[in-house]
């Protein structure tokens, strides 16, 4: 038997410690909106959210950027919101989509009333603007 794998060694005197980076030591990869920071600051584990810098508001409210919440409705009729959020509030934010994302890139820069085609999963989808808004 090899010495490797004898009973000798159970107690060599060594320790195996695990560090996970918690999420204050975690780091944002840029700009976070204002409704994520404030929901960051309200909710535990999204210390480093709530530190990040918060993206200025858009000078033209009317058009869809970050932080911008959408309404839409699909072509069978169905409305769906849709928050253009940053990577990092991905599951902080309701109706979140990642601004890199096909959908919110599809968005972006999208009005009231216009018509906007996404490629998705399962396929081109045709989405109406309804409303754009930026909550708080």
């Amino acid at each position: 038997m090899s010495k490797a794998f004898t009973r000798e060694d159970d107690d060599a005197g060594f320790t195996l410690e695990v560090s996970r980076p918690s999420t204050r030591d975690r780091r944002v990869a840029g700009p976070v909106t204002a409704l994520g920071a404030r929901l960051a600051r309200e909710r535990a584990g999204f210390e480093a959210v709530a530190r990040a810098p918060v993206a200025p508001p858009p000078l033209d409210t009317g058009a869809a950027a970050l932080g911008a919440e959408l309404r839409v409705r699909s072509r069978g009729g169905v409305e769906r919101l849709v928050f253009i959020a940053s990577v990092d509030e991905i599951g902080l934010v309701p109706h979140a989509a990642s601004a890199t994302s096909p959908l919110a890139r599809t968005l972006m820069g999208s009005r009231a009333g216009d018509v906007v085609e996404v490629d998705g999963p399962r396929g081109v989808e045709e989405l109406t603007v309804v409303d754009v808004r930026y909550p708080a």
